[in-house]
Formats: C-alpha cells, sequence, structure tokens
C-alpha cells in the first residue's frame, strides 16, 4: 500500500502487518498470551465483555487539533457500541466497545491525521504528558513543548522501549508548580534556568520513581539541574538501568521503576545512572533553539462588558496567558467523555476563531489556548448549547476511571458513582468553603483515577455479608498534587491518608456529604481541607462514618446496598487478568 507522504509508508505497512496478524489470531495461529503482548504493544486492550477492545490513542503532551478531533469523533461514531470518547489521567483519547477487526482501520485513519496508537498500552514508554499550560504560563523559564514532543519522538519505536519490566510513565512540567504531578511518575522533568552574571543556562530537575497503584510512591529528586543539550541522555540512560534490572523481572507486581529506587535508595541510582551516562550518547537536537523567559503583564480580570450570567462560569474558566491580551479557556468534560457531536462542535470552535491546538488535562478536562477576550462569550455560548458549560474544577468535577463499564481489573462501577456524585453534591458546587475540595474515584487499588492524590478519594472494593458480596469503597482523606490553583493544583503532592472503613457503593453520597457537613462545621477559619485531616485525624472520620459501614441482613428494604451503581443484579466480583500485566 502506498501513500502520497514516502514518510509514513513504514507506519502504514505496520498498521497493515497488524491486520494480517489479526486474521492469523483468529485463524488459531498465535498463542493466545503472545498475541496479548503485541496487540496492547499496538494500544489494543480487551475489554471484561467478550470480544470487546478499548484503543487507546496516544496524544503527546495532550495536544489536539480540529483535524484530530474530526478524525476521532468519525472513529467514535462508526466503529464504537457506544459512540463515547474518554479522556484519560494520562491526557489520551480511549475508545471504547470496538471490534479487533476494526483495529487496523481504526489505525490508518489516526494516521492520516498525525496521530498513532502505538505503545499507548504494554510494558513501554507510555504516553508523554505535559502541562496544560506550557507555552502560556506566566511562570516558565521556557516553553518545554518541543523537548517534551522530542522525547516522545525519540522513544517512539525505539527499540529500547518495546519491552521493558514495566510500563514506564513521563511527565513535563512547565515551572515549579509542577502541574504535570512528577511526584507520581518514573520520570519528570521540571525546566530551571541557571544565572551566572549576564549568562543564564537552561535546563531540568529530574525526579524519579513515582507512582500510584497498590504501593503509592512519591518521585525523589534525582538531578537538580541538566543542561538542555544533555536531558535525552539522561532519559536514556534512566529507562536503560531500569530496563536491564532483572530483579525487577522475577515479580510483575513489584516491576516498577519505584520500587528498584526506594529498594537500592537515590544515591545508588544515581550511580547506575551516571555509569550508563558513560556508554549513552543522544544529545537533544534543539540545543541550540535560542529560549528566553519573558513575562508580559496580562489582564487580570475580563473586561466589565461580559454578560452576569457567564461571570461566574469565567471566574474558574479562565486564565489569563502570558502573552498579553490571550486567555487559556478551561472546558470541563463530565468524567472526561465526550461525544461525536459535541467534538465535531469543538473541532468548528477551533477552526473559526482560529486556534491551532488545545490540549487535555490529567483532570480529564480540555484547555483551549491563546483565546482572544472578545471571543470568550462566544465560546460559552457554543459550549452551552452542548452542555459543556459546567464551572470545571469545582467539587462536582469528578475524576474517574472507566470501572467495570470495560475494564477487566475494575471492582466496582466507578463511572457510574462519580455520575451520581456530581449531581448528588451540585448544592456544594459554587460554596466557597468547598471550592478546593476535589474527588477522584478508581474502581480498583490501580489508581487509574488519581484517587490516592484526591481531597477525598474513592477506591472501588467488595466485602461480604454472609454468602453475598457488596460492592463498597476504601475512602482516603488529605491527598493534593501539585500545580496551578485554578486547575485544581496545590503547593505539593500528598498521597491521601487511608481510613479503616469500607462504605458500601450506595452509601458513598450520604458519606461525602456527611465529610463535607463535618468539614463546614468544625473547620477553623479559612482551614483548608487538608490542614482539616491533618488537625482531626484519621480517627475523627471513623467514627463519623462508622454507621455507614455496617452491611444490613438482604430484606426487600436493604436490597440496594447489595446492588451497584448502574446496574440491576445483585453484585458478584467479576475481575480478569489485567492486560499490563502481561
Amino acid at each position: 500500500m502506498q501513500h502520497n507522504r514516502p514518510y509514513l509508508q513504514p507506519v502504514l505497512e505496520e498498521i497493515e502487518r497488524f491486520g494480517e496478524e489479526v486474521k492469523k489470531f483468529r485463524n488459531g495461529f498465535w498463542n493466545e498470551d503472545e498475541f496479548i503482548s503485541f496487540r496492547t504493544m499496538h494500544g489494543v486492550y480487551g475489554q471484561r465483555q467478550a470480544d470487546a477492545h478499548m484503543v487507546r490513542i496516544k496524544l503527546p503532551l495532550g495536544i489536539v487539533t480540529s483535524e484530530m478531533m474530526r478524525a476521532v469523533a468519525e472513529i467514535a461514531e462508526n466503529f464504537s457500541e457506544t459512540q463515547i470518547v474518554h479522556i484519560t489521567t494520562r491526557q489520551d483519547f480511549q475508545i471504547h466497545f470496538v471490534r479487533l477487526e476494526d483495529a487496523s482501520t481504526i489505525m490508518r485513519i489516526l494516521c492520516d491525521v498525525g496521530m498513532t496508537t502505538r505503545e499507548a498500552c504494554g510494558n513501554t514508554v507510555r504516553n508523554v504528558t505535559c502541562s496544560p499550560l506550557a507555552g502560556v504560563c506566566p511562570h516558565e523559564p521556557f516553553d518545554v513543548t518541543p523537548y517534551a514532543l522530542e522525547f516522545a519522538r525519540f522513544f517512539l519505536r525505539n527499540p529500547l522501549s518495546q519491552h521493558l519490566p514495566r510500563k514506564f510513565k513521563v511527565c513535563f512540567s512547565c515551572c515549579e508548580a509542577d502541574d504535570a504531578i512528577s511526584a507520581i511518575h518514573d520520570l519528570g522533568f521540571i525546566p530551571q534556568v541557571l544565572k551566572n552574571g549576564d549568562k543564564s543556562e537552561y535546563g531540568f530537575s529530574i525526579n524519579v520513581g513515582g507512582g500510584t497503584g497498590a504501593s503509592p510512591r512519591e518521585a525523589v529528586s534525582l538531578f537538580n539541574f541538566v543542561p538542555l543539550d544533555k536531558y535525552l541522555a539522561y532519559a536514556v540512560a534512566i529507562v536503560k538501568v531500569f530496563n536491564q534490572c532483572d530483579e525487577l523481572r522475577k515479580n510483575r507486581a513489584r516491576a516498577r521503576l519505584k520500587f528498584h529506587v526506594h529498594r537500592v535508595g537515590v544515591e545508588e541510582f544515581r550511580k547506575e545512572v551516571e555509569k550508563e551516562l558513560l556508554t549513552t550518547v543522544p544529545s537533544s537536537m534543539l540545543v541550540n533553539q535560542e529560549y528566553t523567559s519573558y513575562l508580559e503583564d496580562s489582564a487580570s480580570a475580563l473586561n466589565a462588558y461580559m454578560s452576569p450570567h457567564i461571570e461566574r462560569w469565567a471566574k474558574k474558566a479562565i486564565i489569563p496567558q502570558k502573552q498579553h491580551g490571550y486567555f487559556v479557556l478551561m472546558v470541563r468534560i463530565p468524567m472526561g467523555n465526550f461525544t461525536p457531536y459535541q467534538l465535531r462542535q469543538l473541532a468548528d470552535l477551533m477552526d473559526i476563531y482560529p486556534l491551532v491546538e488545545c490540549r487535555t488535562t490529567q483532570q480529564q478536562n480540555l484547555l483551549f489556548r491563546w483565546v482572544k477576550e472578545n471571543t470568550i462569550e462566544e465560546f460559552y455560548k457554543v459550549l452551552s448549547k452542548i452542555g459543556l458549560a459546567e464551572v470545571p474544577n469545582n467539587i462536582t468535577d469528578i475524576t474517574s476511571c472507566p470501572g467495570t463499564n470495560s475494564c477487566k481489573l475494575g471492582i466496582t462501577s466507578s463511572m457510574e458513582l462519580a455520575k451520581v456524585l456530581s449531581t448528588e453534591l451540585s448544592e456544594y458546587g459554587n460554596d466557597p468553603a468547598f471550592r478546593d475540595i476535589h474527588i477522584k474515584v478508581s474502581g480498583c487499588p490501580n489508581g487509574c483515577g488519581h484517587h490516592h492524590i484526591a481531597s477525598i478519594g474513592l477506591e472501588g472494593a467488595a466485602t461480604k455479608r454472609g454468602h453475598l458480596t457488596v460492592p463498597c469503597y476504601h475512602l482516603l482523606v488529605g491527598g493534593s498534587y501539585s500545580g496551578d490553583s485554578r486547575l485544581g493544583g496545590s503547593k505539593t503532592t500528598r498521597f491521601a491518608r487511608r481510613l479503616r472503613v469500607r462504605i458500601p457503593a450506595k452509601r458513598i453520597p450520604d458519606a461525602i456529604k456527611k465529610i463535607l457537613e463535618a468539614y463546614r462545621l468544625d473547620r477553623l477559619a479559612e482551614e483548608s481541607f487538608c490542614d482539616f485531616v491533618d488537625r482531626v485525624g484519621t480517627g475523627y472520620f471513623e467514627r463519623l462514618l462508622a454507621d455507614l459501614s455496617v452491611i444490613p441482613d438482604l430484606s426487600p428494604s436493604t436490597l440496594p446496598v447489595f446492588i451497584d451503581w448502574g446496574r440491576q443484579n445483585l453484585f458478584k466480583v467479576e475481575r480478569g487478568e489485567g492486560e499490563c500485566e502481561r
């Protein structure tokens, strides 16, 4: 198959091969375990539903163009049973309920607009995430965008990153606020500038060994400063050390970089990396580009002509850029889920105004950048028309993984609970007392919903009552994630503290309301929720929720306790083997 863009030919041949290997698999020529490894390398996961698949689309740095939006809308409309596009907490797109035989066709459509599924899954260097404010943040020493993109291009299809001990997650923050949340990444870059008289040297500080999951670990500082022309060499050395660590391959459940770093210690790990650097040669191709730190006065408030009915939305949704007269506009995407219609309408907005790109966020939202002040009201009108004009980053803007809607590892129906909570907590959405509280839901301990760094985190679980099983959640309180406060960030990332209670899923809305009312009643003046948690301790919440944790006997009146949200039958745990584990 020839293509009018010759540089795409090898990629198209790879896609063609994927389609051929699917046929061979159907005809029994593949060992199933080996085929799963091949399939996931190309971004295709099996779901809990028989013969249904999820396709994960890599969005390096979360960058999306209008052309990409239309392509993804076409794919969801024509190849997904649910016709939903989901933003993940790693700034990817996911499309669920896809036939395996359609995957190669989907890959071709994506290829035509510069997108790929390659290494979005599997034991690889995954999608490179980045602060969505990179390039427009008033506090950044330079724009990390070209460096993060160079990193993503370098490792895509790189032989070094095809068969790692486990997945490897990388992020680039735009400034010291660290709103890419390097604390929970295997490898994180934070831009730095060293002043020496009249001269400035630009580079990165490097953090390693972070991660959530069943054994959360916070990343540690490995190097305080690495020059721009060396950042890629250091990254290769770190990945090589990870890849060569045979100890990690002995136990797949403990094969992430965080376990090695925390086992040997940061000093020993630094020595391993420095030794590897002696044989590592790649340098940044961008070192000769000139990047200067500049701050322009940005408007601190919008013009008075803005209609009163959108002022409340604008206060949370609009951030002035460092470039005078331009704004970042945040769009809340409920639980990260779009429809094809919404995607096309957003693509039209980008073309009309025009905007070269927008970016997804780790909070499952979307950021338009370079929005002119006199177009904001028109943006709001379109967002209202398509149902995307809710206030972002408040207590009702809940992060959630798909849970048992599709994931093999899911225990509970996390996304259905998130929908309920978003509605049930609407009375708190406009209350300034709760403006810094963020709720995140995961359907299992793995943390795809980022519940470990939530003000109130919910982790899907199950408990027994006699011979019956009850869907429930572990509650975690007092977590936070670093970054711009207008994106929901805090000064630091810290893991939430686990409560020694398990609450049935159907009682979670009541449990959350109890926590919020107790905070409203007992907080000190201007006391943040995290500070409140520290002051009163976890026992305070355990006593508060003790009555809700009691599981009743089954009866007609208690039947709902034994049924998960969005379901009709009695609950039972149906959990398969996670394909990330292979």
